[in-house]
């Protein structure tokens, strides 16, 4: 009888370990952003860049604006 509860002790710990491992993903979330208008100023702007070289991009489309900053 002890080498049976023993047996379902390790299996009931061996499936609570694998479901805890298991990630969750939104439901039809996207990993776009998308607003409505255009960043006005530089505190609206979404940075860009690789970690050496970056930019704020704003203004509007035909006149804008961009900042680059240089590590």
């Amino acid at each position: 009888m002890k080498q049976f509860e023993l047996k379902l002790i390790v299996q009931l710990f061996a499936c609570f370990s694998l479901l805890s491992c298991q990630t969750t993903t939104a439901k039809g979330g996207s990993l776009k952003m998308w607003y409505d208008r255009p960043a006005a100023v530089w505190n609206e702007a979404l940075p860009v860049g690789n970690g050496r070289l970056g930019a704020m991009i704003y203004g509007d489309p035909v006149n804008e604006k961009i900042q680059l900053n240089e590590e």
